[in-house]
Parts: C-alpha cells; sequence; structure tokens
C-alpha cells in the first residue's frame, strides 16, 4: 500500500518553503518551553509478507486499508533549537485481503483470501527535534527522529460465506524507531497549529497470529502517519 506521491509531495514542499523563508515573529515575548498537543490524520500501514502453517500452507502478502490515528505529544524546549518530544497514540485498521499461493491437504486453495480484521496498534515514542528557527518565528518547521515501543494486537478472519474459515488472534510488544517532518504555525503565543509526517518502522523478527490450528508468521509492520498537530506551550 502507497501513499498519494502529490498529498506527500505538496506536504514535503510546504516543509520546504518554511526553511528558507524569511522568519516571521509572532508578537509578545519568547514562549515558554514546555508543550503539549492532539493530533490526527490518517495511517497508511504497509502490507506485510505472511506464512501459514498448520492446518492450511503456504506464503502472500496480507493487506490492509488505511484508517484513523489519535494521538498526543508533551515536549521540552531546552534551547532556542533542540528539544525533545514524547509521542504517543493509537489506531484501529482493518485487514482487507491474503494474497498468495495456499494449500490445504495438498488441494490448492483460492490465492485471494478475503478477510475482516481488527488490527489494533498502540505507539509510545521519545524523539529529538531540531528547529531551524527561534522560538518566537510564527511559521516553524521542524526535523526529528526517535525510537520507543510498538503494541500490536491483530484479530483476523475470514469474510462470512467464505470457503476458507480463518480465525487468527495475536499480539506483541516490539521496539520502533521513526523520523518526522512537519511545520506549525503559531495562533498565538500560546497555541499552534501545523502538520507532520512520520514513518515508524517495527522491529520485530516474527510476529505470530493462530487460531484452529492455524499459525500465521508476518513480517514487522511499516506504517506512514500524517497528522494534523494543534499545540499549547506552557
Amino acid at each position: 500500500m502507497k501513499m498519494c506521491p502529490k498529498l506527500l509531495l505538496r506536504f514535503v514542499a510546504i516543509i520546504c518553503i518554511s526553511f528558507v523563508a524569511p522568519g516571521v515573529s509572532a508578537q509578545g515575548t519568547e514562549p515558554d518551553k514546555f508543550y503539549i498537543g492532539i493530533g490526527v490524520g490518517p495511517i497508511i500501514p504497509q502490507s506485510v509478507t505472511a506464512n501459514l502453517t498448520g492446518a492450511i500452507i503456504g506464503n502472500g502478502t496480507l493487506k490492509f486499508n488505511a484508517s484513523g490515528f489519535v494521538g498526543f505529544v508533551i515536549g521540552y524546549r531546552f534551547t532556542d533549537h533542540l528539544g525533545v518530544e514524547g509521542e504517543g497514540g493509537w489506531t484501529l485498521y482493518d485487514s482487507h485481503d491474503l494474497v498468495g499461493t495456499f494449500s490445504q491437504s495438498g488441494a490448492p486453495l483460492p490465492a485471494d483470501i478475503p478477510l475482516n480484521g481488527d488490527m489494533h496498534t498502540w505507539l509510545s515514542m521519545a524523539n529529538l527535534v531540531y528547529r531551524p528557527r527561534r522560538p518566537s518565528a510564527r511559521l516553524a518547521p521542524y526535523i526529528g527522529a526517535g525510537a520507543g515501543a510498538a503494541g500490536l494486537e491483530w484479530l483476523v478472519d475470514s469474510r462470512p460465506g467464505g470457503s476458507i474459515i480463518l480465525s487468527l488472534r495475536g499480539g506483541s510488544t516490539s521496539l520502533s524507531a521513526d523520523a518526522m517532518a512537519g511545520v506549525e504555525y503559531a495562533l498565538s503565543k500560546r497555541f499552534s497549529l501545523g502538520g507532520r509526517y512520520n514513518f515508524v518502522h517495527v522491529a520485530h523478527e516474527i510476529p505470530t497470529i493462530s487460531g484452529g490450528g492455524i499459525t500465521l508468521q508476518h513480517s514487522a509492520p511499516d506504517v506512514h502517519l500524517l497528522q494534523m498537530v494543534g499545540t499549547y506551550r506552557f
């Protein structure tokens, strides 16, 4: 599953322009260094490779639908340009198809298995953030990177009425790494509104889900997040 190229290019262009545009300062004194915020937006999970063993065997690709993400941030700027930020969030997205080559008791099965699925994912990250402009700038781009943890709870079921019955459950907690780029605009001394892009890699070797004598091992998912973020400084 790939992000819309035009949407991503527009977002990158806005960030690049904000890095080189003349600095415009907000009115009033320098803002406080602590901030909290809330972010919402789409999450676009990448497809993962899948290996089935047990009553059904085979290899394929597990595909997902894009969905929504809700997150929060809390941060501190310890210099004019560097800061630390904690970011957490939750999403519920769906699996829609398992595509590949499968067999049961030696007999071939359809290459496309339609799915229903609830894929709960929790993210908790700590990031180092760099802002090239002073805290008083109204338009403020930033970049960052960090590491943390991701909790996965996956429920994968075949759609009702299908010839193949799957009911797989499983979960894991894994290390994760992310990189982000964003821009924010100061509406006032304390309130800002902006957008950010996060790429999150979940670093887990062989996560598994199972049920009904079937085990599915899948590769670690990578996700793209596009968020609108509102922050309050204090």
